[in-house]
């Protein structure tokens, strides 16, 4: 309260803050998001398959098929979550990353 002059200036100043935040994550989480998919395999069909079928079908379908991915891998991790630690769900990760990569050093995929 040392910088604030009155309640009312306190009130806008949180006012402000929280408008803020609400700011960042609504510009700035969607071209995360972009950035982090761009080049995607699944990104790059769904493109061409919007130029080759109806948009609004192909955009209606990608975001339905997301939900779903989506609200699945919440609601097994929130099951698993009950079952596995942190620890082991980690090294579990980390073998399973260093199995993909030396199948894919050795050409399997």
């Amino acid at each position: 309260q040392k910088y604030c002059l009155s309640n009312n200036h306190c009130r806008r100043r949180l006012d402000a803050q929280i408008l803020s935040i609400h700011e960042q994550v609504v510009y700035r989480l969607p071209n995360f998001v972009y950035m982090q998919e761009w080049g995607d395999r699944s990104m790059l069909a769904t493109i061409a398959l919007g130029a080759a079928q109806s948009p609004l079908g192909v955009a209606s379908g990608a975001i339905a098929g997301h939900l779903v991915a989506t609200l699945l891998a919440i609601i097994g991790g929130a099951f698993l979550a009950n079952y596995l630690s942190e620890k082991l769900v980690g090294l579990l990760g980390g073998v399973l990353f260093l199995l993909f990569a030396a199948a894919t050093l050795f050409g399997v995929f």
